[in-house]
């Protein structure tokens, strides 16, 4: 059998994690009052009124989270793509570059990349 094994990189170089736990500190920084409305609209749903199927793919993986950035990419970058959103407005800031969750990240990157510190 080959042997498996992983790299821990998101959320931070530690912990198991996703890329979209970054984005949720970030957006809870950049955009707090509409993070957390996002979340209430998100809890809200009448979840019966989607097919099992589409329960199914909501509920599954990070996908949840995945949801709830995407609510907020679509009230700031309405019809694009959250990448858009990401790359343009204040997701990542001096503010959220300094989050204990995104700077061992970026000492990461950072070494990997054998880049000066700054």
């Amino acid at each position: 059998t080959p042997v498996r094994c992983g790299v821990y990189v998101m959320p931070d170089n530690i912990n198991h994690g996703s890329v979209e736990q970054l984005l949720h500190a970030c957006a809870q920084t950049s955009y707090n009052d509409l993070h957390q409305k996002a979340g209430a609209y998100l809890a809200g749903i009448d979840r019966t009124q989607l097919t099992p199927k589409e329960q199914t793919r909501l509920a599954k993986g990070s996908n949840p989270q995945k949801a709830h950035l995407g609510v907020i990419g679509s009230v700031l970058r309405p019809g694009s793509a959250i990448a858009n959103t990401i790359r343009d407005d204040r997701w990542i800031d001096p503010a959220t570059l300094a989050l204990p969750l995104i700077a061992p990240l970026r000492t990461f990157l950072r070494d990997l990349l054998n880049e000066p510190t700054i």
